[in-house]
């Protein structure tokens, strides 16, 4: 291989190396004169965004923490309106498809698939990890943070509620785990939140897996209660003001401390 060639792996973790080394295919990038460069046969005025949707998906925490907010970053940061995916996975590509078209102008381009040769005025390959369900501004030129992270959630899912105080009656969601850290009472729970005047919607598992549908459910309560876990992502959704209450387990303090998230 030339000096100055290199290899990136296109995913935030890369120091996860059980991760990167099974389910990440790197990027080679080939630097100085090319001898005999192929034809373009698509040619872009955009600068490219290559990442890998690999890695630790069907997670919604992971999803968010280590795909979704480090492309929001780079997208906005570097203008750039083209993605293509490594490792492309239909189920994590369509479980985000709102997102996704409006992070590109274009669609979304698999190379696996499409081995067209596609040019650009320049590529960012991989993205900065930040931290657990976190934006660092200080590391971010425009000073971007959370706060922004949220808007974008809204204009993409079109959610019409901004503000808690927008609710007609209080509602408290509750997420309802079936496998782990399960809440043995949780009809008596149910009983008593009804009693302390508020609608509660008991989110069973199935209701997440249409992403359109129950982030609108989401943005309807001015509550969410879950014991810890993945679930908690969720609260990215809410309406400004609202509550969030994670139950932590015994045993699990110490995680539950240090994934502990701002809204």
């Amino acid at each position: 291989m030339p000096e100055d060639d290199r290899i990136i792996i296109p995913y935030t973790k890369k120091e996860d190396k059980w991760i990167t080394g099974t389910t990440i295919s790197s990027v080679q990038t080939l630097q100085g004169n090319i001898a005999t460069p192929p034809p373009c046969e698509y040619t872009r005025n955009v600068p490219a965004i290559v990442f890998s949707s690999g890695g630790s998906t069907g997670n919604i925490f992971h999803e968010f923490t280590e795909l979704i907010i480090p492309l929001f970053l780079t997208s906005h940061h570097f203008q750039s309106r083209l993605l293509m995916v490594t490792n492309f996975r239909l189920q994590s590509m369509g479980k985000y498809k709102k997102i996704f078209s409006h992070l590109s102008r274009y669609e979304v381009i698999n190379p696996a698939a499409n081995v067209s040769v596609h040019c650009f005025p320049g590529a960012v390959v991989g993205h900065h990890y930040h931290d657990h369900l976190a934006i660092k501004t200080a590391e971010i030129p425009k000073g971007y943070s959370m706060f922004n992270f949220k808007k974008f959630l809204r204009y993409s899912y079109n959610l019409k509620i901004q503000d808690s105080s927008q609710t007609e009656k209080p509602t408290l969601i509750l997420m309802s785990r079936k496998k782990s850290r399960v809440f043995m009472n949780e009809d008596e729970m149910v009983t008593m939140m009804k009693a302390l005047g508020f609608r509660v919607v008991v989110a069973q598992p199935d209701m997440m897996t249409n992403m359109d549908k129950f982030e609108e459910i989401v943005n309807s309560c001015s509550i969410l209660v879950s014991a810890h876990g993945a679930g908690l992502t969720n609260a990215v959704f809410l309406p400004e003001g609202a509550v969030l209450v994670q139950v932590m387990g015994l045993g699990i303090d110490w995680i539950s401390n240090t994934l502990a998230f701002q809204l």
